[in-house]
């Protein structure tokens, strides 16, 4: 038997002795219309144990794991990511205060929050832009600097999730020291490495052609639960749901090439 059946078939294996659980609770979930369609991917000692799409990408599209999905606030550990590509660099220290680098942040009391408290969403401002500005990146990073921290908040002590507020901070640490725009520091020093060439942070507008075949829509529920298939008004199309993301928490628009996306 070759090393590469011999590897398919132990996969297979794996994922009818350790996935079966997995893979029901997922198709049950779309039997049950909590969710339309989802990819699994699982690797174990560097080697693909599975690689599936479940559910429909979209009516009459099964899933497929090459689909291009948005990802919402799965992108909040890309950008711990980059965080701690600053920290190996020794530009800077997961302790230090945001101030040292944003000396506007330190703006009606938030100067204490350090760059761990932003990490951990226990720094106190997590209102201080909403989830789905179209602002440009610079306007947004002045609102949060001018934003107040939370009233009676204590940075390190008190938690809260920050949706969007300390991602674009952590995002504009990122741009300061390193120079390049955010969302093209991630697809150069993180994506691209890794061979990841289809994920951006704000896919170009020119490359959705390129990809309109494989990109899955945006999907809402209504009060009982059940998906329909439209995005709000801000969801009208796919095309704009890939072209503007944002660090943490994306949304759309074609013309932002600078936000974090898909």
């Amino acid at each position: 038997m070759g090393q590469s059946q011999h590897a398919n078939q132990e996969r297979e294996l794996t994922i009818a002795t350790h996935l079966t659980r997995t893979i029901r609770s997922i198709e049950n979930g779309i039997a049950t219309n909590l969710h339309l369609d989802a990819q699994l991917y699982v690797s174990r000692n560097r080697q693909t144990i599975a690689d599936l799409g479940l559910g429909q990408a979209r009516s009459g599209v099964p899933m497929r794991p090459d689909h291009l999905m948005l990802w919402m606030s799965a992108t909040k550990p890309v950008t711990a990511v980059a965080i701690g590509q600053m920290r190996d660099k020794g530009w800077l220290a997961f302790d230090d205060r945001v101030a040292k680098y944003l000396p506007e942040f330190a703006a009606r009391g938030k100067e204490p929050i350090t760059i761990r408290h932003v990490l951990t969403h226990t720094g106190g401002f997590p209102r201080a832009v909403g989830p789905w500005s179209y602002d440009p990146w610079d306007k947004i990073i002045a609102e949060i600097c001018a934003a107040p921290l939370e009233p009676g908040w204590i940075p390190g002590r008190d938690c809260g999730y920050h949706v969007a507020s300390g991602w674009y901070v952590l995002g504009e640490i990122v741009r300061r020291l390193d120079g390049r725009p955010y969302h093209r520091y991630v697809r150069e020093a993180i994506f691209e490495p890794l061979g990841m060439n289809d994920a951006w942070l704000g896919m170009p507008a020119e490359r959705y052609d390129d990809f309109s075949d494989r990109t899955v829509p945006m999907h809402f529920a209504d009060g009982n639960a059940l998906p329909i298939p439209h995005m709000y008004e801000y969801f009208r199309d796919t095309r704009e749901a890939l072209a503007n993301c944002r660090p943490g928490r994306e949304r759309p628009r074609p013309d932002s090439r600078a936000r974090p996306f898909l």
